[in-house]
């Protein structure tokens, strides 16, 4: 499903589903934030080992 067609969708669900879809695309959201900020961490520790 695109986008697109999710933004469309939404006004046709109820709240109830609109606030399961808000709270779903969030924990995503953070989850990648913090995978990304530990792989940030990981580079930075590798450089940090390899100019030292």
């Amino acid at each position: 499903m695109e986008t697109k067609e999710i933004l469309q969708a939404l006004p046709n669900l109820s709240i109830s589903d609109r606030l399961k879809i808000a709270e779903s695309a969030l924990q995503l959201v953070l989850q990648k934030k913090h995978s990304s900020t530990k792989d940030q961490q990981k580079r930075q520790l590798s450089l940090a080992v390899i100019t030292d």
